[in-house]
């Protein structure tokens, strides 16, 4: 469930304490009718009845109304008091961050023979490799990115190869891990390739690579898994393995082929590896007219950030062509990112690399992450999901020690 602190009801209204000038005026009415009443009855002015009467009358009133105040006060400060660990909680439950453990990737500026050797220098500067040419289906006068292939070799096992190359980079990093740590897996692909014989290219490459931890499969798409991961995960003693390609795209105009492997883990629960960057709390771009400054201001907060602290934007499955993207490029110019210099520091894929589909988000967080090895910087990322549309904005941040507070 999405942290919502937008729509957090106001703090109680207090009520106003009784106000002794009208009661004293009440009083003296009281006792100008119980003069006239006593003299009517009696002949003569009774004190007893003329002042007495009146004055534990209003004494009983003014004492009743005094009573519901306070009981009004203690209402509306349990009720604030409420609200206000309803913040706290909520602030603390947005401002969860995911570790980033292991993150590789491969696109089109990668060579054959070490596809995921770091591409980040690459990315960082925009190298174009997003440009005219025959695509992998044989395509001519195709503006498009792809993995170079390799002679002789068919779709299926140049994948196979990758996704080999891959599983011995994880490997690395999960050797350093108990082998009764369990992994979740995501597995998220965009192919001619049916998923069910791409599923069974990865598995195989899992076992070829010796990794000793067992593996289950999620369900989900994208950050969505993530937020949900911080919101229900966040003491679970599992690690989060995200595993998204593009790779021969059914739709080759504009499209990036590349590969993701990430592997998050909890802050709270995992100790032995210690982290390459953060993942904070990704936030979704609602539908109301102020959405995409709300949650790009939200995004911020979640670390949190001044504005001008990013150095770093990368802008991820953004077209000219979408409706997001004109308030997108207003709610980035009202944020006031100072930090960011518009013509090193900003990494807009459809730019220099095309569409990379459903690796787009992942292929964000694993640029950031290795870009933080070289110059520890914060990243903002803001990325459309080709699946459903939806836009998210998140950070990929230093791992600072101080940040490891978490609750």
């Amino acid at each position: 469930m999405a942290v919502d602190l937008k729509n957090i009801p106001d703090t109680c209204i207090r009520p106003t304490p009784p106000r002794l000038s009208r009661w004293i005026v009440f009083l003296i009415f009281l006792i100008g009718l119980s003069i006239v009443y006593s003299r009517l009855v009696t002949g003569e002015n009774n004190v007893l009845v003329s002042v007495g009467i009146p004055g534990i009358i209003t004494g009983c009133l003014y004492f009743s109304s005094y009573l519901i105040y306070l009981l009004k006060q203690i209402f509306a400060s349990a009720y604030d008091k409420e609200r206000e660990n309803t913040i706290i909680q909520e602030v603390r439950r947005g401002r969860r961050a995911l570790q980033i453990l292991a993150a590789e990737c491969c696109t089109a500026h990668s060579e054959p023979e070490t596809p995921l050797a770091s591409v980040s220098a690459n990315l960082l500067r925009n190298d174009n490799v997003l440009f005219t040419q025959r695509s992998w289906r044989d395509e001519e006068n195709i503006r498009l990115s792809q993995l170079a292939r390799i002679a002789g070799l068919s779709d299926e096992k140049h994948l196979e190869m990758l996704f080999i190359s891959l599983a011995k980079q994880l490997a690395q990093t999960l050797a350093l891990l108990p082998a009764d740590k369990p992994l979740m897996l995501l597995f998220e692909s965009s192919s001619s390739i049916p998923e069910e014989k791409a599923e069974a290219l990865w598995w195989q490459a899992w076992k070829t690579s010796g990794i000793q931890q067992s593996c289950s499969r999620i369900s989900g798409s994208g950050m969505q898994v993530v937020d949900e991961w911080l919101d229900h995960r966040i003491h679970s003693d599992a690690l989060l393995l995200v595993v998204s390609w593009q790779y021969s795209p059914v739709n080759t105009p504009m499209s990036a082929e590349a590969i993701t492997g990430i592997l998050l883990g909890n802050r709270l629960t995992q100790h032995a590896i210690s982290p390459l960057a953060f993942l904070h709390r990704p936030e979704a771009v609602g539908t109301s007219p102020d959405a995409f400054e709300y949650a790009l201001g939200q995004a911020l907060d979640w670390v949190p950030l001044a504005p001008a602290i990013p150095g770093h934007i990368w802008l991820a499955g953004v077209t000219t062509d979408d409706s997001e993207h004109i308030p997108l490029m207003k709610a980035i110019s009202s944020a006031s990112l100072s930090g960011v210099d518009q013509q090193t520091g900003v990494h807009d894929f459809t730019d220099y690399l095309g569409l990379p589909d459903k690796a787009a988000s992942w292929l964000a967080v694993a640029a950031a992450a290795q870009a933080i090895q070289q110059h520890p910087a914060y990243h903002l990322l803001i990325c459309r999901e080709q699946q459903n549309g939806k836009v998210w904005n998140m950070i990929v941040s230093p791992a600072i020690s101080g940040q490891e507070g978490e609750r």
